[in-house]
């Protein structure tokens, strides 16, 4: 199959190692879904990896019912 073929040969130039296409599933007439396997030939040192989080207040159930009662005074669907 040309399709699976392909995926291969992406992956490849991705820097995966014998790619295996493990599954594929048509999307719609012009995208297909593919889960490919197989080793890869870069790396990355993980403990050198930053990333920046938003830091916030954190509430239990019950704060977060407090908040709304006290700010919102309505029930929330959510």
């Amino acid at each position: 199959d040309r399709a699976v073929e392909a995926a291969k040969q992406l992956a490849k130039k991705m820097g995966v190692i014998d790619p295996l296409v493990a599954h594929h599933k048509a999307l719609d007439q012009e995208f297909t879904f593919f889960v490919v396997y197989g080793s890869l030939q870069h790396s990355v040192n993980y403990e050198e990896i930053i990333v920046e989080s938003v830091g916030g207040e954190v509430m239990d159930m019950d704060t977060v019912n407090e908040f709304v009662r006290d700010n919102i005074g309505r029930k929330l669907v959510v």
